[in-house]
């Protein structure tokens, strides 16, 4: 086991790049948290964004995160950020689909009117666009990946 990061702070959602060269992370306070990539190594930490919860597109040029309650996409470079929802809901955890395609991701939109949260799975095209609702049950549907149909 080897070590990746010292910080006096939570690293928390590590995801792998789809080739296995760099693993992006979160770290920092509740509402400022800071995406940076590393290499399995340790070596070359670089800062990318601020967010959260990132997902890394299969071709591995990008990722999609969330910050103040929207997703968003960014070179894996950290350049050419770009907002992909905008709402009033908190929309959250986006994971991209293994064509790159889509983005399933869980919100709480459209909020219960009795003050609740509840969250459910939704998706949509990569750019953002033709979102969709997946689940509707008093469950809170979080954390959404994409897996294999066997």
């Amino acid at each position: 086991m080897k070590r990746l990061t010292n910080n006096t702070t939570e690293d928390t959602a590590p995801a792998w790049s789809a080739d296995g060269s760099k693993i992006a992370f979160f770290y920092g306070a509740e509402e400022d948290y800071r995406m940076e990539t590393v290499k399995p190594d340790g070596t070359n930490r670089k800062f990318i964004t601020n967010g959260y919860t990132s997902n890394w597109s299969p071709d591995g040029f990008q990722m999609a995160f969330d910050r103040s309650g929207e997703i968003y996409e960014i070179d894996a470079d950290g350049a050419d950020e770009e907002q992909l929802t905008t709402n009033e809901a908190c929309d959250s955890q986006p994971a991209f689909s293994p064509d790159g395609d889509k983005i399933v991701l869980s919100s709480d939109r459209p909020a219960p009117s009795d003050g609740s949260t509840d969250y459910e799975l939704y998706i949509m095209d990569a750019d953002g666009t033709d979102v969709r609702q997946l689940t509707n049950n008093s469950a809170m549907d979080i954390l959404p990946d994409w897996q294999p149909v066997s």
